[in-house]
C-alpha cells in the first residue's frame, strides 16, 4: 500500500522500515539507518537518504 510522504513522517521506526525497507535494495537495514532523519521534505530527500547510506555501507564493506 503506497504512503504519502505525510504518512511516511508520522511512522514509527517499525512501520518505516515495513513501508520502504523492501523497497529500497530489498535491505531494510538501509530505511532503519535513515528513519532518525524525518521528517524528510520531499520524496527526493527521502531517496537522497538512501542512497547516501547505500553508499556509506558500500564503502565501509
Amino acid at each position: 500500500m503506497p504512503h504519502s510522504l505525510t504518512a511516511l513522517n508520522h511512522l514509527d521506526r517499525g512501520g518505516f522500515v515495513a513501508a520502504i525497507g523492501e523497497v529500497f535494495e530489498e535491505t531494510p537495514a538501509i530505511a532503519a539507518a535513515v528513519w532518525h532523519q524525518r521528517p524528510f521534505n520531499t520524496l527526493a530527500t527521502v531517496h537522497d537518504a538512501l542512497v547516501a547510506e547505500l553508499h556509506r555501507l558500500s564503502l565501509s564493506a
